[in-house]
């Protein structure tokens, strides 16, 4: 994501429309860009714009006929070619046929968007040719202890090597069968992504407000909110909490960017350290809304934390058998009538939307230093700087065609949330997940979760 700070906190996450994108990128562009206006500006050398998908250029997509029941052909290879190698200052134009505008009826519905990552021949990848169908049960993960990294990156290697196959159906992301409610548990590589964002605009946020209460602690020498006298020890946390906040923003150059944040404490994911919950409970997390278009904060509920000892093979099985996020956002709603036309329709849902996957990226990091108590893996790809340059290629480079129904006349707009998702996984599909995606955390932090993976989620401008 790109914050621009001239902009209020409800609209730090809004992205440019076509014509805002438009405007940045072509010189001496003016209010009112036209398709025609883009291909005047191309020819005037005002504009550099890469057509995908198609062999034709933007002035020859135009001129193609669009009456009913014409179709074109879009090429999935060309547009991630042009995609991972799109330039700086470059507009990447998509012909209408990638345009998705019934999102709904289209694919939040449709079952084949979604890879099973325990379908027998991925099952097979993971764990050799003698393996049974059907979904793997506690005993079968606790034996092999075959991490969430392993399995996922197995699915997305699967789509890859098979990629014409997978290319036609749209993948959005991955789905199993929980074994505890027999229920659906469904992630979105994009929902993924911005559950990274937001738990790293989290962590500036608490730079920028947290570090400001301990230095006001250290001054008054009392705790901000019960007032009780600071020990020495308290006293020495806090002074090495400021100096790791301090090196941290202005070793990596945020510091005055985050020092200009229009940010509160609701935009912190704060969960008490010293809660205690246990086995197969739950918690509320309030995670702080994108928008704030209805509310401040969303709560996002997790059921079957996997809090376990370190080493407890019970944590390959619970992570998929009993966890169950749920968020009480417009999110799981637009999506809970998505149902599957074999199975139990009746059978529990859960969509794991971006607030759920950042409050449990929180969770896990809250008790990662403590050996009791630790969430050692989570499902969810955290994506590395390479998926983040293509994310912000598509959100701030890309717009796409549009055809008008009635008029046959084409038109543009920036892509939407679904068609985002769509071509962040044809990266995956055509190119492979290694290099785009980990579920590794050690990886994570190998990759530079602390400075350049840090500064890829979560960018700045103004």
């Amino acid at each position: 994501m790109i914050i621009d700070l001239s902009k209020p906190r409800g609209e730090y996450f809004e992205l440019p429309t076509a014509s805002e994108i438009c405007r940045g990128l072509v010189r001496d562009a003016g209010e009112n860009i036209t398709l025609q206006s883009l291909v005047q500006a191309q020819k005037e050398g005002r504009a550099d714009i890469v057509v995908a998908g198609t062999h034709h250029t933007l002035d020859g997509i135009l001129a193609r006929d669009y009456s009913p029941g014409i179709t074109h052909n879009v090429d999935d290879t060309d547009i991630v070619a042009k995609l991972t190698n799109l330039g700086d200052g470059q507009i990447l134009v998509l012909p209408p046929e990638v345009a998705i505008e019934d999102v709904r009826k289209s694919k939040v519905y449709d079952e084949r968007s979604l890879l099973n990552i325990f379908a027998a021949p991925i099952k097979r990848m993971v764990w050799g040719s003698d393996v049974r169908s059907g979904k793997p049960g506690r005993r079968f993960l606790e034996k092999h202890k075959t991490t969430p990294h392993e399995i996922v990156m197995a699915a997305w290697r699967y789509a890859h090597e098979h990629k014409e196959k997978f290319l036609d159906l749209d993948i959005l992301g991955y789905t199993w069968i929980s074994g505890k409610d027999n229920g659906r548990r469904i992630v979105l590589l994009y929902e993924a992504v911005q559950g990274a964002e937001l738990r790293t605009f989290q962590n500036n946020v608490a730079f920028n407000l947290v570090a400001a209460r301990k230095r006001k602690e250290l001054r008054t020498g009392t705790h901000w909110r019960t007032g009780k006298p600071l020990s020495d020890e308290q006293k020495n946390r806090r002074i090495k909490q400021i100096q790791k906040y301090e090196q941290f923003t202005q070793g990596n150059g945020i510091r005055e960017h985050i020092e200009r944040m229009r940010v509160d404490f609701d935009d912190l994911i704060e969960i008490d350290p010293g809660r205690h919950f246990a086995d197969y409970s739950g918690c509320d997390i309030p995670v702080p809304s994108r928008s704030r278009r209805y509310t401040r904060r969303h709560r996002s509920q997790i059921l079957g934390i996997p809090l376990l000892p370190i080493g407890d093979e019970r944590a390959y099985s619970r992570i998929w058998l009993n966890l169950r996020p749920y968020c009480h956002c417009e999110n799981p709603f637009y999506h809970s009538n998505r149902r599957t036309n074999n199975g139990d329709p009746t059978a529990s849902e859960a969509y794991i939307d971006a607030h759920s996957i950042a409050a449990l990226h929180t969770l896990r990091r809250i008790h990662e230093s403590d050996p009791e108590r630790q969430i050692p893996f989570l499902p969810f790809p955290v994506p590395s700087v390479a998926l983040m340059d293509i994310v912000h290629r598509l959100t701030h480079q890309t717009v796409v065609l549009t055809r008008n129904p009635e008029t046959d006349r084409l038109g543009k707009r920036e892509l939407n949330k679904t068609e985002i998702n769509m071509l962040l996984c044809k990266v995956l599909i055509v190119q492979g997940p290694d290099g785009y995606i980990t579920l590794d955390p050690a990886e994570v932090k190998g990759q530079g979760y602390g400075a350049p993976l840090h500064n890829a989620l979560v960018r700045y401008v103004n």
